[in-house]
């Protein structure tokens, strides 16, 4: 149980779980009935709803002020999304997460410099500095349409940094729980909102 708050071992499995997920996702994203960009992105939204499955543990009602921040935030993260998979059918799986890797995490310091009081404490600085350094080595070793790819990849990078920094101020402000709620709340929402476009909807929907 002691290794369920230790954040190295608990980054380690989280990255995992990333690394499959984007492999299943190029996968599908390869297939006829999920190769629709807004499809696929309007699904992987509604999903989202089952965060509300974590009401029951932990949830109190948070102020209007972080509420309405941790909806933004879901929001946010739809449209990085959108961006994220749209770099992603350029690509292969390897290709983009090695891009990303570079990109997002130099956006989420520039953002948390801004709203953060401790962006970057202590020794973490070494760590960022690794991680940024070994993503931009994969970066520059890759053989990609940059033309094609990388518009994509710096708003995704952009938009997944702003949804990294706000989710931490929502959650050191109420909990996880609280915060992932109302996450959840955003993405769903924003999921919903793409059905007003009536291009999208059919897709959706057929």
């Amino acid at each position: 149980m002691g290794l369920l708050a230790n954040g190295t071992f608990l980054a380690i499995l989280a990255h995992g779980v990333i690394g499959g997920s984007l492999v299943w996702d190029k996968i599908l994203l390869r297939q006829p009935a999920t190769r629709n960009l807004a499809n696929y992105v309007f699904w992987l939204g509604a999903i989202s709803i089952f965060g509300l499955l974590l009401m029951p543990f932990g949830f109190h009602w948070p102020s209007a002020g972080m509420a309405a921040l941790g909806f933004a935030a879901g929001v946010i993260h739809l449209a990085a999304n959108w961006f994220y998979y749209a770099a992603l059918q350029c690509g292969e799986a390897s290709q983009t997460l090695a891009v990303m890797g570079g990109f997002s995490p130099i956006a989420t310091a520039i953002i948390a410099a801004g709203l953060l009081s401790e962006p970057l404490a202590g020794d973490s600085l070494m760590g960022f500095v690794l991680l940024v350094g070994g993503g931009f080595v994969m970066f520059i070793s890759e053989r990609l349409n940059w033309r094609l790819v990388l518009p994509s990849v710096l708003l995704a990078s952009a938009l997944f940094g702003l949804t990294n920094v706000l989710q931490k101020v929502v959650f050191n402000a109420t909990g996880f729980v609280t915060g992932y709620v109302f996450f959840t709340l955003g993405t769903f929402v924003g999921a919903v909102a793409m059905l007003l476009r009536p291009a999208w909807r059919q897709q959706i929907f057929r």
